[in-house]
């Protein structure tokens, strides 16, 4: 009986990402991620990113319509009023902040993943968003 020959399997070496490129690709959140093959990471900076940007340009709004349904009359209404409106910026410059901080992780963490694809740098190390 003659068997056919089966050719022998040709294991293609794994492409070594770019960090630089990584990095820049990240520049819309989660692309360098998917580009390092990570799309679970890639969902969750994206989906962050743009939640928490979405949130914060939203608190101004929200402050503003209810101060319109509350519509403060006299003095001591109006100084609270003014203490809501600074604690609505307060709020938004947090949310807005952590979402610049969320972003950076993102080109960050893309550009050491994509060095520790390609053995350039020991996997592991610190959580995340403090990597060396």
């Amino acid at each position: 009986m003659v068997q056919p020959q089966v050719p022998p399997l040709v294991s293609h070496p794994r492409r070594r990402p770019n960090p630089r490129l990584a990095g820049w690709l990240s520049l819309v959140p989660g692309l360098g991620q998917l580009y390092n093959r990570q799309p679970r990471k890639a969902m969750t900076f994206f989906i962050g990113v743009a939640g928490l940007f979405f949130l914060s340009l939203n608190v101004p709004g929200i402050t503003g319509d209810l101060l319109g349904w509350w519509q403060p009359r006299g003095t001591g209404m109006v100084v609270l009023s003014l203490i809501v409106e600074m604690f609505s910026l307060l709020v938004f410059i947090g949310i807005f902040l952590c979402a610049l901080t969320f972003w950076y992780a993102s080109m960050h963490d893309a550009r050491i993943s994509a060095l520790e694809i390609s053995g350039e740098r020991e996997p592991g190390g610190r959580w995340w968003l403090f990597r060396r």
